[in-house]
């Protein structure tokens, strides 16, 4: 496929302290992927430079959906992983406004899937064990979906590892740190959240995930 019939775009970036990728998969000409892509990173970008440069920028833009999430998460809040969230849900949002219906937008484990990279197929989205980088706990099937992850490297940790899956990046983002910062209460209050799924390792290896959570065999593939 040559560069004007709309090969697949992926671009990478370092923001927001992580690595942040785009993909976009709509069979658009390269020219105007490029253009959706510019518009994604000149979005993120400016994120990237006002919370570091100036925290009270970004803060304006979140401080309602901060309020209500440092209530629902009784304290257990930490702004910048929502920023980065919250961001990337943004550029998502932004992209399909625009039509670009089939796109995966990655901030470091956190993730927002719309589409799929091909007709028919959605989205595969692996998460790793915590003890072990080989090792894949589940894979999750997403078309139109937020997943963040929240992990620990220390292996006394209660929760080593938490996922939460839902519409809302920022907020999925917010609730699987405060789960996992709850520690012993924090599978019981994942579990009661409405509209979100979850899924937890703990300090023993275990895993355990709640019904709504999208876990398909792995299959090469795809995604």
């Amino acid at each position: 496929m040559d560069s004007t019939t709309g090969a697949p775009l992926h671009r990478v970036e370092r923001l927001l302290g992580t690595t942040v990728g785009l993909r976009i998969a709509d069979p658009l000409p390269r020219a105007e992927a490029n253009r959706h892509a510019d518009t994604v990173f000149c979005w993120l970008r400016w994120v990237d430079r006002a919370f570091r440069v100036d925290r009270r920028a970004v803060a304006r833009e979140v401080r309602t959906h901060c309020g209500d999430l440092r209530s629902r998460t009784d304290g257990h809040f930490d702004l910048p992983a929502y920023v980065r969230g919250w961001a990337a849900q943004v550029a998502s949002d932004l992209l399909a406004e625009r039509g670009v219906g089939n796109h995966l937008i990655s901030a470091g484990r956190d993730v927002r899937a719309r589409g799929g990279p091909a007709p028919g197929h959605p989205w595969r989205i692996g998460i790793r064990h915590p003890s072990d980088p080989t090792r894949l706990c589940w894979v999750l099937a997403c078309t139109d979906l937020a997943v963040a992850t929240s992990e620990s490297n220390d292996p006394g940790t209660i929760l080593r590892s938490v996922t939460v899956t839902g519409p809302d990046l920022g907020t999925a983002v917010a609730y699987a740190r405060a789960g996992r910062a709850m520690g012993r209460d924090g599978a019981a209050w994942l579990s009661s959240l409405e509209g979100y799924s979850c899924a937890v390792v703990s300090s023993e290896g275990r895993c355990f995930r709640s019904r709504g959570l999208p876990a398909v065999p792995p299959a090469i593939g795809h995604g």
